[in-house]
């Protein structure tokens, strides 16, 4: 019994080895793999850098590209921007002149209004002043002749004004028309 007790431990011995060295072997099979897959890994995550990297780099440029293609598009329309406040100023410079120009016409145009408003006012004072003067005089006239007629009694209406007096009140109706 001793003998079989110690030849099943010797089995069990070598079973334990022999299960010792699967388990090696499969922990380094296992391990191995384990590398590759990290290598692997490793690698795409690297390839993957290394294509950002390369795409980062190929973006920067076309960044580059845009931004000196922006860069010349602000510079001609900051040019174009220039011209056209110059042309302003330019026009503004004529319009301004064309403006005072204009304003001066318009005040010789009020003054010519002004002076031609007195002159109007004028000519009518003098014109009622005169009608005022005739009618006065007409009316002196026919009181000494109604005077004068009381003495000799004359009819009115057949009785010729005198000349002078005649000659102003044609001049006044003239003027009326």
């Amino acid at each position: 019994m001793e003998e079989m007790k110690a030849e099943m431990q010797k089995q069990q011995m070598e079973t334990m080895e022999k299960q010792f060295e699967l388990l090696k072997r499969h922990q380094s099979e296992e391990t191995m793999r384990q590398t590759q897959e990290l290598r692997k890994h490793s690698e795409n995550i690297i390839q993957a850098e290394f294509t950002k990297l390369k795409q980062s780099e190929d973006q920067q440029k076309e960044n580059e590209a845009k931004i000196e293609r922006l860069e010349a598009l602000l510079k001609a329309l900051q040019n174009k921007l220039d011209q056209e406040r110059a042309k302003m100023k330019k026009d503004t410079k004529n319009t301004n002149e064309k403006i005072q120009e204009i304003q001066k016409q318009r005040d010789e145009l009020k003054l010519e209004l002004i002076r031609a408003k007195r002159e109007f006012t004028d000519a009518l004072k003098r014109v009622k002043q005169e009608n005022l003067y005739l009618r006065n005089q007409i009316k002196q006239e026919k009181i000494n002749q109604a005077n004068s007629n009381q003495k000799i009694i004359k009819n009115p209406f057949t009785t010729p004004l005198d000349p002078k007096l005649a000659q102003k009140l044609e001049d006044v109706r003239n003027r009326r028309r």
